[in-house]
């Protein structure tokens, strides 16, 4: 029988790579999941907050440098952000 390899207990393990959500995602919950400080933004979505924070017409490709984590424009929908790539860089210990 093999062991399984040691896992760091939940909530400490390190999320890093690449991922996409749907930008209509709370945004509360999208920072919370990623350990990521919560902008002092009154948006209610992801896409919201992009939105706000670009400050200009959005372009697939249009990104957000937040604390370690890119956030990235990957699909429109009727001139909305509609999905959202994030990319996070691996932490160190």
């Amino acid at each position: 029988m093999i062991d399984p390899p040691s896992e760091p207990p939940v909530g400490k393990r390190p999320v890093h790579g690449r991922v996409t959500v749907d930008a209509s995602l709370p945004m509360a919950d999208v920072f919370g999941f990623f350990h990521l400080p919560k902008p002092q933004h009154d948006a209610a979505t992801l896409g919201d907050w992009m939105t706000q924070a670009l400050a200009r017409d959005s372009a697939t490709g249009d990104g957000i440098d937040w604390h370690g984590a890119h956030f990235r424009i990957d699909a429109l929908h009727e001139g909305r952000i509609a999905r959202v790539g994030i990319v996070l860089a691996r932490r160190s210990s």
